[in-house]
């Protein structure tokens, strides 16, 4: 089923692309699809760079980055959907760029998450005691024994 789909978007994509073109010319469309993909690798490069400062913060703050990491996903995916040529990938690329829109399936996916992974929002706490072992004491208590 995922591969008729993903058939279906292409042609979809490519009757759309050619109906474009007959609009505005095989050049702009050209142009257009150059400049998307450009901005795809734009969003993905600063969204990877945004993304390791954001978790280092909430590492920082003993914080569970899992809807830094969401966010972070759909910027990600808007970013492949821009490098995707075609009119009807782009769209959904921009709208997932728009805060407004995107912010309502951030919560979707983050209660998805919560709902199947419980444990990823929360840390793990083990508790138990430790006994440091230093490898120095040790060597001195066995030259102690030996003389």
């Amino acid at each position: 089923m995922p591969l008729v789909v993903f058939i279906l978007w292409m042609v979809l994509e490519i009757l759309l692309s050619a109906r474009i073109a007959d609009a505005i010319g095989g050049g702009g469309v050209l142009l257009w699809m150059l400049g998307s993909i450009a901005l795809g690798v734009i969003i993905i490069r600063r969204t990877g760079f945004q993304v390791v400062q954001e978790l280092q913060a909430a590492l920082a703050r003993e914080e569970i980055p899992a809807r830094t990491l969401l966010n972070a996903l759909f910027h990600f995916l808007a970013g492949l959907l821009l490098i995707l040529p075609g009119p009807l990938s782009d769209t959904m690329a921009l709208l997932l760029l728009i805060p407004q829109i995107r912010a309502p399936a951030l919560s979707a996916a983050d209660a998805g998450v919560r709902r199947a992974r419980p444990h990823f929002h929360e840390p793990t706490i083990i508790e138990g005691e430790f006994v440091e072992v230093r490898r120095d004491r040790q060597i001195d208590r066995d030259e102690e024994r030996n003389h």
